[in-house]
């Protein structure tokens, strides 16, 4: 409080200060109460969720084949990576998909490499029938 003398009366008015430290507690507070019941309702519905069961198991895929294509165009077959020239492409597939049941190829192409080729190489996999063309990429 102040004193402001007026005609010789001392007027005491008080000082009006506005003191923030109270309100940042509660609102500090507030937020870490609705930090902790958010965490605790998603944990809470993860609990009370009842999957199904089932006897089946995931399968590996075993007719599975790899072709790389690399940046200068070469091409890679099999787990080996054994090169393969393009114009032998073609029977050294159907050779090793021959007599299999649910076939999985799958394309690994550099990212540099030419359009053309993929496209090149998804036609000849058309041709020797493969049931499943995947291609692999890098999540970003």
């Amino acid at each position: 409080m102040r004193q402001v003398t007026m005609m010789g009366y001392e007027v005491k008015e008080p000082e009006l200060d506005l003191n923030l430290t109270p309100l940042i507690d509660v609102v500090f507070l507030l937020l870490i109460f609705f930090i902790v019941t958010s965490t605790l309702n998603s944990q809470q519905v993860e609990k009370n969720i009842q999957l199904p069961t089932t006897t089946a198991e995931e399968k590996q895929h075993q007719n599975k084949l790899d072709i790389i294509l690399d940046e200068q165009g070469q091409i890679y077959v099999g787990a080996n990576a054994k090169q393969v020239s393009w114009s032998n492409l073609e029977s050294q597939l159907a050779k090793k998909l021959s007599n299999k049941k649910k076939n999985k190829v799958t394309i690994v192409a550099d990212e540099k490499s030419n359009f053309q080729e993929i496209v090149r190489l998804m036609d000849i996999t058309k041709k020797i029938e493969a049931d499943n063309l995947s291609f692999v990429v890098q999540k970003e």
